[in-house]
């Protein structure tokens, strides 16, 4: 297996490319008010990319007090409720489209919306007074994207996978066992973070 950590911008979609949100099933991959998370996916548009991904991490920060973990639910960075329903691959930073022709345009195309604060770290499926009575369940969201992606969108038959975002260096020992082998496997980091939706 191939990794590459690439510390540049990411330039992965043609324009305007609409994805539909799809909810995770898991009933442990939940954002922090306890509602589901979900992914964004834009399925492959040339047969022979049907078996290369590229994954984008959202990002958005922390909370670690309950004043800024509750205003984190009253919004898409705390709760699916706000997620929108479809995702224009072509509109935000990781997926500008500004150097022609894009290398990545017609592969398996995947954004996961951070909705945890925990930088996909956690792994709580109750809460208690530790967590302001809030889920950190990013880890278990990761876990549950991949394996929804498996079963799905035979990403276990995957032979290159991108994934990018700003966690990447954090996520790294976790998402290696998860992934199919042999594989080319590659990291892109990005210097920008989606403000909103």
């Amino acid at each position: 297996m191939k990794i590459f950590l690439i510390c540049n911008a990411l330039l992965i979609a043609s324009v305007n490319a609409v994805a539909p949100l799809t909810m995770l099933t898991d009933p442990k991959a939940t954002c922090l008010d306890g509602t589901l998370s979900g992914y964004y996916i834009e399925p492959a548009t040339a047969p022979e990319n049907a078996t290369k991904f590229v994954l984008y991490l959202e990002g958005g920060g922390e909370c670690n007090k309950q004043s800024t973990c509750t205003t984190a639910t009253q919004g898409p960075l705390g709760s699916s409720k706000y997620f929108s329903t479809t995702r224009y691959f072509g509109e935000g930073e990781a997926y500008a489209n500004a150097l022609p022709p894009n290398p990545f345009r017609s592969w398996n195309r995947i954004d996961v919306p951070y909705c945890s604060q925990d930088l996909f770290s956690g792994q709580k499926t109750s809460t208690d007074p530790s967590t302001f009575g809030f889920y950190f369940s990013g880890h278990l969201i990761l876990d549950a994207v991949v394996n929804a992606l498996i079963a799905d969108h035979n990403m276990g038959s995957a032979t290159e996978i991108i994934f990018t975002g700003l966690l990447l260096p954090l996520l790294l020992p976790h998402l290696l066992p998860l992934l199919p082998s042999p594989l080319q496997l590659f990291f892109l980091l990005v210097r920008e973070q989606r403000q909103g939706r």
